[in-house]
């Protein structure tokens, strides 16, 4: 009897198997349905309701709006950030695979333009990121000094939002996992069990609320409550740095 057969057939995978799966083979079924009604109405009427909300507000406090330059400088950094990232990986993926170690398994293939068109219309992605900070910004929720357009960067001031906003980020994340009845925000981003890189914003809106909106706004208020003042270029590199990091972090 050869010295294998007891243990019956292998139940690994082949080698050419795993190479030419597709990405959706490693997609598990996801209880929201991507972009449906069930997203998009509850989230662009919140936002439009919020937003005439703080109008009003603004305009019966005879409060000035704020120059939009600021914003859109931040939001520039970070698409531009995205094309250094995206041009990044995709000369990884077609010219050196296979020629480095990857920490995760071997990246499913995805077509590029669905993936990007995917990545900036997803309702839990842009379409919730792009209106807080407008938001935030507009109608003067942040502390005067992220207003401040003339102070250049602090490299401190830049690692500090990174280490307030990881650590309530972190401690959001334990609480989903451990917690069974919150942990349904944020089921459907596990539904990649071998995500790519346009995976990191695929979820759902609740979870990007908990995990990402919510921790943004509670760092402006630590740091604030810590009196260390934010300027626009600070919260700039921040955010260009962060959007892209978690990007990243989903493929490494």
């Amino acid at each position: 009897m050869p010295p294998n057969a007891a243990k019956g057939p292998s139940t690994e995978p082949s080698a050419a198997k795993t190479k030419s799966k597709p990405a959706k083979a490693y997609v598990l079924k996801r209880k929201t349905k991507k972009g449906g009604l069930g997203q998009w109405v509850p989230l662009l009427s919140l936002e439009v309701l919020l937003c005439a909300f703080l109008y009003t507000r603004m305009e019966e406090s005879k409060t000035p709006f704020p120059d939009w330059w600021g914003l859109w400088l931040g939001i520039r950094g970070v698409l531009v950030g995205h094309v250094v990232v995206f041009t990044y990986h995709f000369v990884r993926k077609s010219y050196l695979h296979g020629q480095e170690k990857n920490i995760q398994r071997s990246e499913p293939d995805f077509d590029w333009s669905t993936e990007l068109i995917g990545h900036g219309t997803r309702p839990e992605a842009f379409f919730m990121l792009v209106p807080y900070l407008s938001i935030t910004w507009m109608f003067k929720l942040m502390p005067e000094s992220y207003y401040d357009l003339e102070t250049p960067v602090n490299p401190v001031h830049v690692f500090l939002q990174f280490a307030v906003y990881d650590f309530i980020t972190y401690v959001v994340h334990r609480v989903q996992h451990k917690v069974e009845t919150v942990y349904v925000t944020h089921k459907d981003h596990h539904a990649f069990i071998n995500p790519h890189l346009f995976n990191a914003y695929s979820g759902s809106v609740q979870d990007t609320t908990l995990l990402i909106l919510i921790p943004l706004y509670s760092t402006v208020l630590v740091l604030n409550a810590l009196q260390i003042p934010i300027s626009q270029q600070d919260y700039a590199w921040f955010g260009m740095l962060y959007a892209n990091y978690f990007m990243l972090i989903h493929r490494l």
